[in-house]
């Protein structure tokens, strides 16, 4: 249940404006001073979480219920740097608490050892504490021109500081992050003096988990002298093995080096064997009479195409004569060619067979220098793979190395483990966790952490052994829990809240029954017709409220029937029965309070356990009338349960509420009053205290209700 509410830079509050928040509470203050702008914010979040289409936008300005514009219209002084902010202290049943912990404590209990006392505290608190507090901070982004949930403080109790803070993900609009956990919260203090008890055992345990995932032996004693000499011990022995790995590493190197010069030497050396060849006097003759002779074909009408150690041969149309004719076999051709045909096949024979041995013969010559070419080749491959094995064991054991450090260090700064840096760690490695949230609500906490492939190795390891430590005590399982719950409880206020706006629409002559079924009646009083025409019981209990109000008329409702079948139709009118003259009138026919007072009655008398919103119910309505709605509103929450939140200017109101707490019907406690006033530095709110006799404790700004009296004198 709605306790207090807050408001932070929305129109002329710039705030944070405090707003005690009781089962009556009324707001005062002069025109324009930003009395409905309280009631507007509110209806700002139902129509965001009410609108059935989007759930990523974070606010709706423009809604069916009000229409703000946009951030800018609605941020204070119009100035979009700033942040807008709302604030809800919600009161919670501590039965579902110790329910909810039972079956929590049950279910997880074997899980860890941290259970029985940590987890016992963090519920007694919530027990002690009795209610939650959220606050949510938006602002204007302006690159994609939208309103962005940008971070969300999370309370235990009444206390000044907040237990902890989600911030937007920067990556995701749809996401928050633990951002900061804060100690000055008394649940830090008294966390840390249930659970330093067990942190010496748990991080003993996970230092020996670390050593074992990194292949270091575990440490037995945990005796602090002997703790810090064998972790001292075991980082001089990796040391040793790293020097060692790093010098066969830097032979490797160097053996590298002299193996390139060799193998750069040997291809030299082969590339001037391949230069001497190609140039060479008898191979360069030899080639010359290939081409003369390849030209020569052509005056005697045959073409030779040479493949491998085969020649083939066409004739001057392209028709194969010989096929794969092998350059060192005799072969018959005189079949298909002439005796100058024949020659010159002999002779390319003769010329293809030299160039054949030529290079023969320089193989021969240049197989010593490639086969020392690709043993060199082989030996750098070998020593360049010995050299990464290096480079991998080099890394292991730096790791281990920086592992060890770390450690050594951790166990320095365990050595006076405060709650401060308790929370300074445990926050470090929560900063994974994402939150998923739905328009301006903290719905579900993400099972998979985040993607952290960009942290270094020490970043890793430290979330990594934090974890290990904190896992199991369930303290960050409690707080979002608790954010949860108090998000159901704003989502549930919101939507279990009823508005009913300054102007509520005229009575009408003739009304057709819509069919629908109505839970709540609008803004404007729509729904009220409706609601008469179809339940004669309750169109009884609204007569009974008429006659508290000795408005001297009774609701009948008149349903037409259809001449050709006689059945009932869904025409019907309201009809209001004189009680001094005995006749039936029409709606539209009487003064035009009763169409504005009317839908409030209703509404009063329908809702069970909401909120009903308000604006000057007083509208229209005479002063005794007036007075009689304080009755009404009372009634409404102590048998119905319903609270109240009610923009007025009406004091007969006031005077009627302050009689029920005089004569003892009405809890002072249950009323909170507001007065709203404004001046050039905007709106502020001032709540003015009553007493067990009705009497205000605090004065009223300038004189509200006297200006009457003024007038007078």
């Amino acid at each position: 249940m709605l306790k207090e509410y807050r408001l932070q830079n929305f129109k002329a509050f710039a705030g944070p404006e405090i707003l005690p928040i009781r089962p009556i509470t009324l707001i005062y203050g002069p025109n324009s001073a930003g009395k409905s702008s309280i009631i507007q914010s509110l209806m700002l979040l139902k129509q965001t979480l009410e609108d059935p289409e989007d759930f990523e936008t974070a606010l709706l300005p423009k809604g069916n219920l009000v229409d703000l514009g946009n951030f800018r219209e609605f941020i204070h002084l119009h100035e979009v740097d700033r942040k807008f902010s709302i604030h809800f202290q919600m009161e919670i049943d501590t039965s579902e608490i110790k329910t909810s912990a039972q079956v929590f404590q049950d279910s997880t209990r074997e899980y860890s050892d941290a259970i029985p006392g940590v987890y016992n505290f963090l519920y007694n608190q919530l027990l002690e504490y009795a209610c939650l507090s959220i606050e949510l901070g938006f602002r204007w982004d302006s690159k994609n021109l939208n309103i962005l949930l940008d971070e969300v403080y999370f309370w235990f109790g009444e206390e000044l500081d907040p237990a902890i803070t989600y911030k937007r993900c920067n990556n995701n609009m749809q996401r928050l992050y633990v951002d900061k956990l804060h100690s000055e919260h008394p649940f830090w203090e008294n966390w840390w003096k249930e659970y330093k008890s067990i942190f010496r055992k748990r991080f003993f345990n996970q230092l020996n988990l670390a050593l074992e995932k990194e292949e270091i032996k575990e440490i037995k004693n945990r005796n602090r002298e002997n703790l810090f000499a064998e972790l001292s011990s075991r980082k001089s022995e990796i040391e040793k093995e790293l020097y060692s790995t790093e010098t066969k590493y830097s032979s490797l190197e160097r053996e590298i080096r002299s193996i390139e010069q060799k193998l750069h030497q040997a291809k030299q050396a082969l590339s001037i064997l391949n230069n001497q060849q190609l140039n060479s006097v008898e191979y360069i003759q030899n080639q010359d009479n290939i081409r003369q002779l390849v030209q020569g074909l052509k005056n005697i009408k045959i073409e030779i195409k040479d493949d491998g150690n085969n020649i083939s041969v066409y004739d001057d149309d392209g028709q194969i004569l010989y096929k794969n004719i092998g350059i060192s076999t005799d072969n018959d051709l005189s079949e298909k060619l002439n005796p100058d045909q024949l020659s010159a096949v002999s002779r390319y024979k003769e010329y293809k067979k030299k160039e054949y041995s030529l290079e023969s013969q320089h193989e021969d010559e240049s197989l010593p220098l490639k086969q020392d070419i690709a043993n060199l080749e082989r030996d750098i491959d070998s020593k360049q793979k010995g050299k990464a094995s290096c480079a991998t064991q080099a890394r292991k054991h730096q790791r281990k190395i920086d592992v060890l450090e770390w450690l050594s260090d951790f166990c320095e700064r365990a050595d006076d483990y405060t709650q401060e840096k308790a929370i300074e760690d445990y926050q470090k490695a929560i900063q994974v966790i994402e939150f998923s949230i739905s328009n301006f609500l903290v719905v579900m906490v993400q099972e998979e952490e985040v993607d952290n492939k960009e942290l270094d190795f020490k970043n890793k390891f430290e979330r990594e052994f934090w974890l290990g430590i904190y896992e199991g005590t369930f303290v960050i399982d409690c707080l979002t829990n608790e954010t949860l719950h108090i998000n159901d409880l704003v989502q549930k206020t919101l939507h279990d809240s009823v508005y009913l706006g300054p102007v509520r629409d005229n009575l009408e002559r003739f009304y057709i029954f819509s069919g629908k079924n109505i839970k709540n009646i609008s803004k404007t009083g729509k729904g009220t017709s409706d609601l008469l025409f179809k339940d004669p019981d309750f169109l009884g209990s609204v007569n009974d409220a008429l006659k508290a109000f000795e408005i001297g008329y009774e609701i009948k409702v008149v349903s037409y029937q259809d001449r050709e079948n006689s059945e009932s139709s869904d025409l019907y009118a309201i009809r209001l029965r004189d009680e001094y003259l005995g006749i039936t009138v029409s709606s539209l026919d009487v003064g035009f309070g009763v169409s504005q007072v009317l839908p409030i009655i209703v509404q009063s008398l329908l809702a069970q356990d909401r909120t009903i919103l308000i604006e000057q119910p007083e509208l229209h309505i005479h002063p005794r009338l007036q007075t009689e709605l304080g009755s009404l509103f009372v009634d409404s929450v102590q048998t119905l349960r319903n609270r109240f939140i009610i923009e007025t200017h009406s004091e007969h109101l006031m005077l009627r509420i302050q009689k029920l707490i005089r004569n003892g019907e009405l809890n002072h406690e249950d009323v909170s009053v507001i007065y709203v006033d404004r001046d050039e530095d905007g709106s502020a709110c001032y709540p003015l205290r009553l007493n067990s006799s009705g009497k205000f404790i605090d004065s009223w700004p300038d004189g509200f209700f006297e200006e009457g009296i003024r007038e007078v004198f």
